[in-house]
């Protein structure tokens, strides 16, 4: 099951491609805007005015303490994982505003390998996940460039192909910030590495 998280965004993708779409805390404004409904409305709504205005647009709201030990959208991932069994968990936001609240946000990729889901992020500009050493296919489609750089841990034997800047065996480490700013060059960029793990972001201008 392939559940969406609407988080603080001025935009949506098409959510017919979704299972479930889950809206957190002031996530709930866009679908207002759109006068699009959502499957769940889950946070503390401390971002929200006049919550009972927003409640019409989700068939289940759920409100959380504004006092407790995880972010909304934490709890909101937990709650797609454990209540609706969820595989896959698309994170929707736009990457303005505090960095603190971006960065939470990209914790929750590596939260997602601890806890066997996989959990990616995009937004209007960009499209992030973290991966696991193995051989991977990176679609241009509508994120041509893309940066990569080693996520808690030295990435060995970085192979990138189809790009700008090609990659053979390079050993990444987590200081190191060679891998940002690249071009896909073909239909797919092609990339394989053994150890480590990778935070891939792909772009657009």
């Amino acid at each position: 099951m392939h559940v969406v998280l609407v988080t603080y965004t001025d935009w949506l993708p098409e959510l017919a491609t979704f299972d479930v779409i889950i809206a957190v805390d002031s996530g709930i404004k866009q679908f207002a805007l759109t006068k699009q409904r959502c499957h769940y409305w889950i946070g503390d709504f401390d971002s929200v005015d006049n919550s009972a205005d927003y409640r019409q647009f989700a068939d289940t709201v759920i409100e959380l303490p504004q006092i407790k030990d995880e972010t909304d959208t934490q709890a909101a991932l937990n709650f797609a994982r454990t209540q609706l069994q969820a595989t896959a968990v698309t994170i929707v936001t736009t990457h303005s505003g505090r960095f603190d609240h971006q960065y939470a946000q990209l914790l929750l990729c590596q939260w997602g390998i601890d806890h066997g889901i996989k959990v990616e992020i995009i937004s209007p500009t960009s499209y992030i996940r973290v991966l696991v050493p193995g051989t991977y296919r990176i679609a241009a489609e509508s994120y041509r460039y893309l940066s990569v750089f080693a996520w808690q841990e030295p990435v060995f034997d970085l192979t990138l192909t189809h790009v700008a800047y090609p990659l053979a065996k390079y050993q990444l480490t987590c200081s190191d910030p060679l891998g940002i700013s690249n071009e896909i060059t073909q239909q797919a960029a092609q990339l394989h590495f053994t150890t480590g793990k990778l935070l891939l972001i792909q772009s657009r201008d």
